[in-house]
């Protein structure tokens, strides 16, 4: 798993082809190894690559043939409701799930970080919160409860504070779900 990258001031597309090159140059390695890499979704700090399905798409699809099937994604929450994918309503939700279907698709969604945020929505700002505290809130029950995202497996990436750790997020996980 890991972030996409930066452009820096080269510019997005040639922070996607600089990307796809370098994934294409261990290519023996990859598919040899039986590593699967996950991209995970980011929240487009500066010039930070992959905050928009389509850019994670244009890199999947940029690929060599062979290498497509060994990549996928990790849909971090916190980073896209802070890239401007609505989390926090059954509409938002439904939006950013068809988008997921428009772009990269649900087969490549292999896991998703679970994190609330404390910016607002399309704020770029990578500031994890815990589950139902931060700006997405009560949206995670209809996020998890949605019938494309609750067989994917998710992973606690909430802060350690004098507000709690895993254990009480992981309550407020398990009372978001029916």
């Amino acid at each position: 798993m890991l972030h996409v990258g930066k452009s820096k001031d080269t510019g997005t597309e040639a922070g996607i082809a600089s990307v796809i090159k370098g994934i294409a140059s261990v290519r023996d390695e990859l598919l040899s190894s039986g590593v699967m890499l996950l991209f995970e979704t980011v929240a487009g700090q500066g010039s930070e690559v992959g905050a928009k399905f389509e850019d994670l798409n244009r890199i999947i699809e940029g690929l060599p043939l062979d290498l497509r099937s060994h990549v996928g994604v990790c849909l971090d929450t916190c980073h896209v409701w802070s890239a401007g994918y609505d989390l926090s309503t059954k509409e938002g939700i439904e939006t950013t799930v068809n988008a997921i279907k428009r772009t990269f698709g649900l087969e490549k969604l292999k896991a998703i970080h679970l994190n609330d945020a404390k910016g607002v929505l399309g704020a770029h700002l990578d500031r994890h919160e815990h589950i139902g505290l931060g700006t997405i809130g009560k949206g995670f029950g209809h996020f998890l409860n949605h019938p494309a995202i609750a067989p994917i497996p998710k992973i606690l990436e909430t802060p350690d504070d004098e507000q709690g750790g895993f254990a009480e997020d992981l309550v407020r996980v398990k009372e978001f779900l029916h």
